[in-house]
């Protein structure tokens, strides 16, 4: 819970200082609402690929963590 917390204020924190031109928080996946509710709307489906993609890589590392370390 404390990680979700922490990067959430973080988004909002790049947020405010990314300015009307974007960078970095664009590829944040906390960011992604408040890049829909802004004018930077442009870039939204660049970040779903790449979030998407690295949410995928997570399953998949935590599920094979998972099956080496619970299933015999």
């Amino acid at each position: 819970m404390g990680v979700g917390i922490v990067a959430m204020v973080t988004s909002f924190a790049m947020l405010i200082s990314a300015g009307p031109y974007g960078g970095w928080p664009q590829y944040f996946p906390w960011s992604l609402p408040m890049l829909v509710l802004s004018k930077q709307a442009a870039e939204v489906p660049t970040a779903v690929w790449v979030c998407g993609i690295g949410g995928i890589l997570v399953g998949v590392a935590g599920c094979a963590d998972f099956c080496r370390r619970e299933v015999s």
